[in-house]
């Protein structure tokens, strides 16, 4: 009987094991899990580099703001000296197109004046001429009469007409002669606008390559030496930042949390659960993917979720690649 009483008492204590186990693991399998990652920053440039100096090591912390790295480019030195050329060039081809346009314009008015003040001199000689013959004819009906029939006032209508022509003429070669200047300044203003935004950019390369840290961190990886030439995109050094950014976050298959970007969620440490904080979903995969063995519950066996990212705020309490448990 005795033996029968603790045959029972076995069983119902291995029944409550393996509810209790049941349950832990159903609960395992419904968790939401992940690692917090931290923003890197590799430096490298897209054309060849020569490295002056190297100023920080691995490990090293850094501010924002610290030289990382003195570069220079003979090819970008090269470049920015061709285009002060140009731009002198230009400005001096703006100088001159402005000084002939002027001495141009000044020779035109030169012959328009000339050229009126010649015809102006003859229709008054012809007006006098005109004046004094009607003044000797000493009757006021053939004067009228003569107005009408003498050959003197049809040339003085004439010249009139041709000073008013002369004055068009001139007026339209002035025109002309400002428009094409106009064009001409607009053609050479834009190459010099152009030489200028080229040189600006040249200028701001060239102050990239004092490299200086964009947040405070700590240096990962320093890939270069000092007096070294290195080809185009060569990564340089690699820093991060000192806190998590971001959690790369995996649900479980059978789970599938509904992941809606923007939504906010909490955060909390797989082993320090006093530290919890609440991030935002910023992206998601479209696909299931295979859980990484560091966040699976049996090492190496087949497991797989939907991946998506949760940013943190920047005052956090987590440690870079701390597993934590979302939900």
């Amino acid at each position: 009987m005795g033996k029968n009483r603790l045959f029972v008492i076995a069983w119902v204590l291995i029944s409550v094991l393996l509810i209790v186990y049941t349950i832990v693991v159903s609960e395992n399998n419904k968790r939401v899990i992940g690692i917090t990652e931290v923003e890197e920053t590799t430096v490298s440039f897209p054309f060849p580099v020569e490295v002056s100096n190297v100023t920080v090591v691995p490990n090293q912390q850094i501010s924002e703001g610290d030289l990382l790295l003195e570069l220079r480019s003979d090819q970008l030195e090269r470049d920015i000296q061709e285009l002060k050329l140009d731009i002198a060039d230009t400005k001096e081809k703006l100088i001159e197109a402005k000084g002939l346009y002027e001495n141009k314009i000044e020779r035109l008015n030169r012959e328009k004046r000339l050229e009126v003040n010649k015809q102006t001199g003859e229709l008054e000689d012809l007006r006098i001429s005109l004046q004094n013959e009607l003044a000797i004819s000493g009757s006021l009906n053939l004067q009228l009469e003569d107005s009408i029939i003498n050959p003197k006032n049809l040339q003085i209508q004439n010249l009139e007409m041709e000073i008013r022509l002369t004055n068009s003429y001139y007026n339209q070669l002035v025109n002309v002669t400002k428009m094409e200047y106009e064009f001409e300044q607009a053609d050479i203003t834009r190459t010099f606008d152009d030489l200028e935004q080229q040189l600006t950019y040249n200028l701001k390369k060239q102050k990239d390559l004092n490299v200086l840290a964009l947040y405070d961190g700590y240096i990962k990886k320093v890939r270069v030496e000092k007096n070294t030439l290195l080809e185009s995109f060569t990564p340089l050094v690699t820093y991060s930042k000192l806190t998590p950014v971001f959690v790369r976050a995996y649900t479980d298959e059978k789970t599938r949390l509904e992941v809606n970007l923007g939504s906010s969620v909490t955060v909390t440490s797989a082993t320090r659960k006093w530290i919890n904080i609440e991030g935002t979903i910023i992206a998601e995969s479209k696909r299931i993917t295979e859980l990484p063995d560091r966040l699976k519950i049996q090492p190496y066996s087949q497991e797989w979720g939907q991946e998506f990212l949760v940013k943190l705020p920047a005052n956090n309490e987590f440690l870079i690649g701390e597993k934590v448990l979302i939900r």
